[in-house]
């Protein structure tokens, strides 16, 4: 996995990268330029974060996950993990490609346990 990396290596793509020449090739089914340095997992499952995230200690993790719809025809995402929910920080930041047409949206979301209060200073 990443001890195969070399010594000094750092995995630090703008989001147009990741975009174009990861998520893109994902979807089409080609290979990616590097691999493991995106990691296929289900954030949407019954495992909690902390177990999510649990093995190499980088401050930044990618992740290709698939959304989880609360029902067929809405278009409402359900966000739930473990024994709470992924909760959306902000409305997130456009990502643009050359032209300035949207081609996605960066997002921040935190983890909050069913029944806590998350505090709100």
């Amino acid at each position: 996995m990443l001890s195969t990396f070399p010594v000094g290596f750092r995995f630090y793509p703008s989001d147009r990268e990741l975009v174009f020449h990861y998520l893109y090739h994902k979807i089409i089914g080609n290979p990616l330029p590097c691999e493991h340095v995106v990691t296929v997992c289900n954030l949407y499952g019954k495992r909690e974060p902390w177990q999510i995230f649990e093995g190499p200690t980088e401050k930044v993790r990618y992740f290709f996950t698939k959304l989880k719809k609360k029902s067929n025809n809405g278009s409402k995402i359900d966000r739930t993990v473990g024994l709470g929910t992924w909760k959306g920080q902000d409305v997130g930041d456009l990502v643009l490609d050359e032209q300035g047409s949207c081609i996605g949206r960066r997002k921040m979301l935190v983890y909050e346990k069913k029944g806590s209060t998350m505090d709100h200073d």
